[in-house]
């Protein structure tokens, strides 16, 4: 039988399931042809005990509390089921006919009431492609309806989860991105402080008067260029940040202090009368004071100039800060040789020994 099997041009052959005439139990033969120098000489023949089969390939598989899988041939028995009692057993297979029957009509997927349960089938078809000499076998999932349901809800939650977290982390990634553009468009890279194009659109958003009276700030940092030139611009540098860091602590989070670029600062306050521009000017002051006295790094000086008032009408805030940096300059005038004596007397003092 083998060499009329294999002159035919089969590879290998899978027999049927069938019972052991020896042990009585279900099994299976797998064969192979031996050849010689070309010529075919015998066949190698391994029996599957279905048993084992059973336990190694289709009971390894579960599917929540009420899946399992079983197989049958197309002779509609039962060759391989976690009850091994029924495997081969054709008055079981009976009960099976209508399960069987949507099988061999080709259906991969159906529900059935069997058992007194509604229960979920999907099919899967073993092609051999000719090399089984006997049957075809189906591999059959089964799932009592009420648990696939039940894991089908479970499922939509889940995904609708996923779906919630990756919408999330998007809008996450997509408002830390915007943070940065913004922070790369609206941020002097040194200090840290809003830069000219942020202060642009800030004009824009006042000049509509709704945030009257506004002030002004103009300021200048004394004697950069002495800094750059006796110690380096990483201590100008440096000079710049310390300033920027003192006139940020003097200011309410809805005061906009903008560095312009250079030694050039300014300071755009809202809601805020002229008292009010009088005392954070003065409070700046008194806060390069105190540095300059408890410390023995580069001194500070600033220049300070202002204006304010309620923008409207001829009220432009361009006036305002032609006036206040008028102001400045004038004040500029009289630190430009403070601040040169302060910084040489600090260079003699401090001078050799100042590291950046």
């Amino acid at each position: 039988m083998a060499k009329s099997i294999y002159n035919d041009g089969k590879p290998n052959v899978i027999t049927h399931v069938y019972r052991s005439l020896i042990y009585g139990n279900p099994a299976f033969i797998i064969s192979l042809p031996v050849y010689k120098d070309g010529n075919f000489v015998g066949a190698a023949h391994v029996a599957m005990p279905m048993k084992h089969f059973t336990d190694k390939f289709v009971n390894e598989v579960r599917m929540g509390q009420s899946g399992y899988m079983f197989m049958v041939d197309d002779k509609g028995l039962l060759i391989s089921h976690p009850n091994k009692e029924v495997i081969l057993n054709e008055e079981v297979a009976k009960q099976y006919n209508s399960v069987i029957s949507h099988i061999f009509n080709g259906e991969i997927h159906f529900e059935q009431y069997l058992d007194g349960i509604d229960k979920i089938y999907s099919v899967i078809k073993f092609d051999f492609h000719g090399r089984n000499h006997i049957s075809d076998w189906y591999l059959v999932l089964v799932q009592n309806k009420g648990e696939v349901m039940s894991s089908s809800i479970r499922f939509i939650w889940l995904i609708s989860a996923f779906l919630v977290i990756g919408f999330l982390l998007i809008i996450g990634v997509v408002y830390l991105s915007t943070v940065k553009i913004l922070h790369i468009g609206f941020r002097d890279a040194l200090t840290g402080l809003y830069n000219r194009n942020y202060f642009e659109q800030e004009i824009i958003r006042i000049s509509t008067g709704r945030y009257n009276p506004v002030g002004f700030i103009s300021i200048d940092v004394d004697g950069l260029k002495l800094v750059n030139d006796n110690l380096g611009h990483g201590a100008g540098d440096t000079l710049l940040i310390i300033v920027g860091q003192m006139i940020e602590k003097c200011f309410n989070h809805s005061d906009s202090v903008v560095r312009f670029g250079g030694d050039e600062f300014a300071v755009l306050m809202t809601v805020s009368d002229a008292i009010s521009v009088q005392k954070a000017c003065q409070r700046l002051h008194e806060q390069i004071a105190e540095y300059n006295m408890k410390n023995s790094a580069i001194p500070v000086s600033i220049s300070i100039g202002w204006s304010g008032g309620n923008l409207g009408g001829d009220n432009i805030i361009y006036n305002f800060i032609e006036e206040a940096d008028k102001s400045m300059y004038v004040e500029k005038e009289g630190n430009h040789l403070k601040y040169a004596v302060l910084f040489k007397e600090w260079l003699e003092k401090y001078g050799q020994n100042y590291k950046m």
